[in-house]
This record gives C-alpha cells, structure tokens and sequence, in this order.
C-alpha cells in the first residue's frame, strides 16, 4: 500500500533500477496496483517524469548521455502521442481488475526480459 515509507522505497528502488536497466517502473507499479485506475496512471505518469529528469541528469553528470541519446529519444515522440491519445478512452473500457493484472503482467516480463538479458545476452 502506498505509505510513506513504502513510497520512499519503492522509489529509491525504482530510481536505481531505472538508471541502471532501464525497468524503473515495476516497484511502482506494484505498489500502486490496487490503487483506483486514475491515481494508477497519475502515479506513474508522476513517477516517470521525475525519475527520467532525475536519471538524464545524473548520466548527462557522468558523461554517459549525449546529442546521440537525444536523437534516438525523437522516435519515441510518436510512440508517445499515440498512447496519450488512445489511453482516455481505454481506461474508461479497462476493468480495475484486469489494470491490476496488466501491472503485474508487465512487472513479472520486466524482470524476465532482465534475466534473459542478464544470463544469456
């Protein structure tokens, strides 16, 4: 449940995990899952501007991202503004139960797509 210990955690573990390998979002994620579908998606919207300022900066500090980072970040404006436009309509059609399925769905792939990475990339 989001508390505010919990939160804290959640969000150092988030932050870490984000810059390190680029699946932040799955502590958050589960810490907001039985959360209404409105307070779901602001958190993570939340969650994620946040954290991805605080990460570019902290890699723009270390040398590590650059104009070549920037450019490949272009091609997910697209992307993006497909999603912003579609996601209104389909969370008012997406079940609070099959929104808390999706998020452990996706948390669980993340930490597969990790592993495979991990053990055998």
């Amino acid at each position: 449940r989001p508390a505010a210990p919990v939160m804290f955690g959640a969000g150092c573990v988030s932050g870490f995990m984000g810059t390190l390998t680029s699946f932040g979002l799955p502590p958050i994620a589960l810490m907001y899952q039985s959360a209404p579908k409105a307070t779901l998606r602001a958190s993570l919207g939340g969650f994620l501007i946040f954290g991805t300022i605080i990460s570019i900066a902290a890699l723009t500090a270390a040398g590590r991202f650059g104009m070549h980072d920037v450019a490949l970040g272009t091609w997910l404006i697209a992307p993006l503004s497909l999603g912003f436009w579609i996601s209104n309509p389909l969370a008012r059609r997406v079940s609070p139960g099959i929104v808390r399925l999706a998020v452990l769905a996706l948390s669980g792939f993340a930490a597969l797509l990790l592993l495979v990475r991990q053990f055998w990339v």
